[in-house]
């Protein structure tokens, strides 16, 4: 609640307005967290992408993108960045040391999934693929 009223005052004193590219202007970049998605959210990666929303942006832009190790353990990369940034408790490492098998396990089943939509698997087998990804990144 307090980062919330942290954003209304900021948007209050009309800090973080910025025009959009098609011309109109809003507080994209002051709103940091949408609680919405990140209460509603089966999947791990557009839960960690409404939360921190600005934090998110600066580091895919300036840490995943710019980053010249291979494709394949930057989502590494940037999470123990991260888990630096927090500070030194174990906690820290230990929680953002998750993120990157649920972000690859997420992305496989995603696959899997759209593989077997594809081939007209029965819709209720796909569900239940779903619901075990939900399972399995939320435990």
């Amino acid at each position: 609640i307090g980062w919330l009223f942290a954003e209304s005052m900021c948007i209050a004193c009309n800090l973080g307005l910025v025009e959009r590219d098609d011309g109109s202007v809003g507080y994209d970049d002051i709103i940091n967290i949408d609680i919405w998605n990140v209460e509603r959210q089966w999947e791990f990666s557009p839960t960690v992408r409404a939360w921190n929303k600005s934090v998110q942006k600066w580091m895919r832009r300036y840490v995943y993108e710019l980053t010249k190790l291979p494709k394949s353990i930057r989502t590494d990369f940037v999470f123990g960045l991260s888990a630096f940034w927090h500070g030194v408790r174990p906690g820290y490492y230990l929680t953002f040391a998750c993120g990157p098998p649920m972000i690859k396990l997420q992305q496989k089943v995603a696959n899997l999934s759209r593989q077997m939509r594809e081939e007209n698997v029965h819709a209720e087998k796909r569900k239940k693929y779903r619901l075990r990804l939900c399972v399995d990144t939320t435990a």
